[in-house]
């Protein structure tokens, strides 16, 4: 496993970004649409607030322009901890990534430019190929679920069963992908958080 890349970070924004969706998840509505949709705002909220940033503007710009030359999908971690962890996610046209997050996680993937579609899978996927390279084998065991443009947003959880692959079509797409946490913040040893990382974090796409 490779090491974790640590990423300069806004603190200010990541910070507030993470109190928010901990506020939310104690205090916040219970109706489970309207919660969706204030995690949703809140995350375009904090790409706003980055965007104040020349490096992460730059890393975009740099995103956009190397994605169509890939050959699979790319991660690049923007910031990373036990609460929270980000990444810059290049993906080339006809490709796809794998929707999922560990459990106790909220996943959200934030369409940055773009289109991609998301397909519903039948059968769990292998914990083992969490992030699959190149296109769909066969467009007849996945359905359709939604069509995606830029700042549209995608969240799901460990128990989501239905989302499965979100797939790229003729051009390739840039995606902001944040994991918060959805347990009580507790102090753990550096040695744990690093080791929980280390299985959580999609450092490499597995083939």
């Amino acid at each position: 496993m490779m090491p974790i890349e640590q990423k300069k970070e806004i603190p200010a924004a990541w910070r507030e970004f993470a109190a928010g969706m901990e506020f939310l998840r104690r205090y916040g509505v219970h109706n489970t649409a309207n919660s969706g949709a204030i995690s949703r705002d809140n995350l375009r909220l904090l790409h706003r607030a980055l965007l104040q940033d020349n490096e992460y503007r730059q890393l975009i710009t740099d995103a956009r322009r190397k994605t169509p030359q890939l050959t699979g999908p790319d991660w690049s971690t923007l910031t990373a901890s036990r609460q929270l962890h980000a990444h810059l996610v290049s993906i080339p046209a006809k490709n796809s990534i794998r929707l999922t997050t560990q459990p106790g996680y909220l996943g959200m993937f934030l369409i940055l430019s773009g289109s991609a579609e998301t397909f519903g899978q039948p059968e769990t996927p292998s914990r083992h190929s969490w992030w699959p390279r190149g296109w769909l084998s066969s467009r007849q065991t996945h359905t359709k679920t939604q069509h995606l443009k830029a700042n549209d947003i995608v969240c799901v959880t460990h128990g989501t069963s239905s989302t499965g692959l979100l797939v790229t079509g003729k051009k390739a797409c840039v995606i902001l992908a944040v994991f918060n946490s959805l347990q009580n913040r507790q102090p753990q040893p550096a040695a744990y958080v690093d080791g929980l990382l280390s299985q959580q974090i999609p450092l490499h796409t597995a083939s």
